[in-house]
């Protein structure tokens, strides 16, 4: 019975948001409009109008007849709306066919649904009631009524002084001058006509006092429509204001808190992502709601709220493609917050850094706090039971990326995602959202709720590390973080099956062999490297957080446990739904075997090897860049590595920072490093693992230094001198004014300090800037002078590409966390030793390196022109056939030479 009265309340929530759309409340009008014409084409749709307007009278009535909030039940309306609503229904009889419909009752009975008009567009209506009744603007109203009044009776009273009786002008305009022009209140009546319209001028001087009067009361008349024309300006303007603080009316959009540079950025990709129209798949009942779906968000546009401090629009938003989207002005901290952007509606909630406070992490947290409160089921018990959709795709968030292709669960689940600077704030963020883990239980069939907190500097500085160690990596990871071309999705299983029947088997390493042979069962068009699965791990506390296990094997430490996902890498979502939703049947699957001949041809690989890392140089420094340092020397024991900064408060803080990171670690706070930094009395650091406490890893300098000097780079501190000698330079960006014009300086005094003696050195240079648009002109100008050992990265594009991968994959940050980290299963570029002939398919090759522990990712070939690029998972054939005439080089998922260390990849308590 109470699963009955919460679908009913449900379905009067959906009736009354239904309605209360501006699509729905324009097509009423626009009917209520053509209806009252009078032509006879029009009396001949009454019966349409008469199904449009019964079926509308009739939701409306029994919206009115519930209670507001859906859940107490009946009631009896108010006298003012049963009034209007016997209104409506008069005006219904109007449109019956056996009425007569020209008889002055009927007509006005017709006319009588223009009232209608005023409840449809309310709030409107009571927006420019408010601004007009200000105390400021109703004087100004006032003013400008008593004005006109005081001057047209001035004027009446001069011509009845001035002319006394003549009558010479024609004031009625009735084309003769009579008894009836010289009446107070026609006198009065031209006046009011010389201020409100200059035209009305007298067009023949025939009377002195007239001729005086009417310019006196045209010139006064001019200045009060400037007047009039203004105040409209302004209260157009206030009303204007004043609808951005109202509600937006949605349910199922997305929520993108905070405005800063990357906000436009990130909006591009999704709204890219999202104007597919065709979906993916093949023809069935979800496809076709799919297409219906697609359809309504190109007609309608996205389906985005963006929530910033100002209150103009952001220019990016400007943009052709982000017109549609909706912009609110609002603090986190404002008690409107939360209704101003409809987030207790909303399908997904991104809180991004706001830049321009103080303390963004801190800003981040509070809206966190709130928004999981306001998100919560046992909170907000008004949560649509419905599953809205979010662009393309979206239906439920827990199936993983891409969750739209629909699944076979029924609980709705939504998103909150928390972009988080310093991870020293990382037990602050899990605090505000574990507090609310006892909400409703999963599976209950309320609205469930996932959070996730992204430690976004952490993860940039991964991936600097991770281009600085492993030669061609970029190109592979630009495509997995973009929206074009293959990526990195996750399926999350539905909870209730995870009790009913186990779906893999225990034992990792046959849960992903089963999983591998039933990707390689699947049609070509339809194939998808499995490469990892997702679990749930209890510590001794009671914490539940998730993790993440990749590879071929390796992982037979985890024991047998139950598995909550799949990590593959694919062309589209829908295949890794697909192959999921495949497991429900546990049918032995037949894995075709190879075929010798097909691998005749196949070549040599030679084995995989990490960039030279052992001298380094770093200029500048952030919170995240311990981070990227630890990953340097986990990758190579013996690297010395300097880090440049510009005066002795930096290197302060920067020696400050390490310690600080040792005390996390220490006390356990945070638990994404596999050791700290230990300070020595030279003023150095070495870095010592956790599990192993008797060894020492690297050796970290600071020193002061001008970073955009080439004196400086001629001559380094501590020993390190020339910097054309060492292996690796890192120019980190900062959030200076004059930053990215430093890094630049730094990047080509670098430049001249690589060319010696008419060679190049061997040094390989990583730069990092602020602007997408330097990064683009830098990346040009390397490629065009040939210079393939310079890479630069965005940091704005970084920060949007890991963003928009956290609104479209839960749990994206176990995933590269763990790829990008030296920790456990990286990338790994296997270059061809000779080339091959002949041809074979990306599952057969794929086969052959799983003997080795290897997981295939993709082939790196080389066109008819030339180029050389890289097919992920098969390419744009799907899992089609490799040229090995062609193959330049594979890439691979294997362990890295570093040891294994599940601690550092976590994804904090399960909310």
């Amino acid at each position: 019975m109470a699963a009955w009265q919460d679908g009913e309340s449900g379905l009067f929530l959906a009736l009354r948001r239904f309605l209360g759309r501006f699509e729905v409340r324009l097509f009423l009008s626009a009917c209520i409009v053509v209806s009252l014409l009078p032509l006879a084409e029009v009396r001949q749709l009454d019966v349409v109008f008469l199904a449009v307007f019964g079926v509308e009278f009739l939701l409306r009535a029994a919206l009115v007849l519930r209670s507001e909030d859906g859940e107490g039940g009946w009631h009896w309306p108010q006298r003012g709306t049963l009034l209007l609503l016997l209104f409506d229904l008069l005006a219904l009889v109007s449109f019956l066919p056996l009425v007569a419909h020209d008889t002055p009752w009927m007509r006005l009975l017709r006319v009588i649904r223009l009232v209608a008009l005023l409840s449809y567009w309310a709030p409107v209506m009571h927006d420019l009631r408010s601004v007009l009744l200000r105390r400021e603007r109703s004087r100004q109203v006032l003013v400008m009524g008593a004005m006109v009044g005081l001057l047209s009776f001035t004027g009446a009273l001069a011509l009845e002084q001035l002319e006394a009786g003549a009558g010479a002008v024609d004031y009625d305009e009735d084309g003769a001058v009579t008894t009836s022009d010289r009446r107070f209140f026609v006198h009065l009546w031209w006046a009011f006509r010389q201020i409100q319209d200059p035209g009305n001028m007298l067009a023949a001087p025939s009377s002195a006092a007239a001729v005086v009067v009417s310019m006196v009361l045209t010139v006064f008349g001019l200045l009060l429509v400037s007047f009039l024309i203004g105040l409209g300006t302004d209260v157009v303007r206030e009303v204007m204001t004043v609808s951005h603080l109202r509600s937006p009316g949605l349910a199922g959009h997305t929520v993108i808190v905070h405005v800063n540079s990357s906000t436009g950025q990130l909006l591009e990709e999704l709204v890219r992502y999202y104007q597919k129209l065709i979906p993916e798949g093949s023809l069935s009942r979800r496809w076709v709601r799919q297409l219906v779906d697609n359809a309504r968000r190109v007609v309608f546009g996205p389906r985005y709220v963006v929530v910033g401090r100002g209150e103009e629009r952001p220019s990016f938003l400007r943009k052709p493609a982000l017109t549609r989207i909706v912009y609110r002005s609002a603090r986190a901290s404002h008690p409107d917050f939360m209704v101003r952007a409809d987030v207790a509606r909303a399908q997904r909630v991104v809180v991004l850094a706001d830049l321009e406070a103080q303390n963004p992490d801190a800003e981040t947290i509070h809206a966190l706090l709130m928004i999981h409160d306001a998100l919560r089921p046992d909170v907000h018990k008004q949560a649509s039971p419905q599953s809205p959709q979010l662009g393309a795709r979206k239906q439920v968030p827990r199936t993983g990326r891409r969750a739209s292709d629909g699944h076979h669960t029924q609980v709705p689940e939504r998103l909150l995602i928390a972009e988080i600077f310093d991870e020293r704030n990382l037990p602050a963020a899990w605090a505000a959202i574990d507090r609310g883990a006892g909400g409703a239980a999963r599976g209950s069939g309320a609205p469930d709720l996932r959070t996730f907190v992204i430690p976004i500097e952490r993860l940039v500085g991964l991936l600097l590390a991770c281009v600085a160690r492993i030669d061609g990596v970029g190109p592979v990871l630009e495509e997995l973080l973009a929206s074009q071309g293959h990526e990195i999705y996750t399926c999350f299983f539905p909870e209730a099956e995870l009790t009913t029947r186990p779906r893999l088997p225990g034992s990792y390493d046959d849960a992903i062999a089963e999983l591998r042979a039933r990707a390689f069962a699947r049609p070509p068009r339809r194939f998808l490297a499995p490469i990892g699965l997702l679990y749930e791990e209890t510590d001794a506390q009671g914490f539940t957080s998730r993790r993440v296990a990749l590879g071929a094997n390796g992982n037979a430490g985890l024991g047998v446990r139950p598995w909550t996902g799949v990590v593959a890498v694919a062309p589209n979502f829908g295949v890794l739904r697909d192959l999921c939703e495949d497991l429900r049947s546990r049918s032995v699957v037949v894995r075709e075997p190879v075929v010798a001949d097909e691998l005749a041809g196949c070549p040599e690989f030679d084995q995989a090897s990490q960039l030279p890392l052992r001298r380094i140089l770093v200029c500048g420094f952030r919170p995240a860049t311990v981070g990227l340092l630890e990953a340097l020397v986990l990758a190579e024991p013996q690297a010395q590595i300097l880090v440049l900064l510009d005066d002795e408060a930096s290197l302060a803080a920067a020696a400050e920072r390490f310690r600080e990171h040792r005390s996390l670690a220490e006390y356990r706070m945070v638990s994404l490093s596999p050791g700290s930094f230990i300070a020595q009395d030279d003023g150095s650091f070495v870095y010592q693992p956790r599990l192993h406490e008797a060894m020492r890893c690297g050796r970290v300098h600071l020193a002061v230094g001008d970073r955009s000097s080439l004196l400086q780079f001629v001559e380094l501190p501590a020993g390190f001198g020339h910097a054309g000698d060492l292996d690796l330079a890192l120019l980190l960006a900062t959030r200076r004014e004059d930053g990215d014009a430093r890094t630049t300086q730094s990047l080509l005094a670098l430049e001249v300090a690589r060319s010696r003696g008419g060679r190049r050195s061997s040094l390989r240079v990583v730069a990092e800037v602020v602007e997408a648009e330097l990064c683009a002109r830098l990346r040009r100008r390397a490629c065009l002078r040939g210079d393939d050992q310079v890479q630069v990265y965005a940091l704005e594009n970084l920060r949007a590409a890991f963003l928009f991968q956290s609104v479209l994959i839960p749990a994206f940050n176990l995933v590269y966390g763990e790829l990008l980290g030296p920790w456990g299963q990286s990338f790994a570029r296997k270059p061809v030793r000779a080339p091959g002939r002949g041809s074979c398919s990306f599952q057969a090759l794929a086969l052959r390196l799983v003997e080795a522990g290897e997981l295939l990712v993709g082939v790196e070939r080389r066109r008819s022109d030339g180029e050389v690029i890289v097919d992920l998972a098969g390419g744009d054939g799907n899992g089609g056939r490799v040229d090995l005439g062609t193959l330049v080089a594979i890439w691979v998922l294997t362990p890295d030479a570093a040891e294994s260390h599940r601690g550092s990849c976590v994804d904090g308590p399960v909310a």
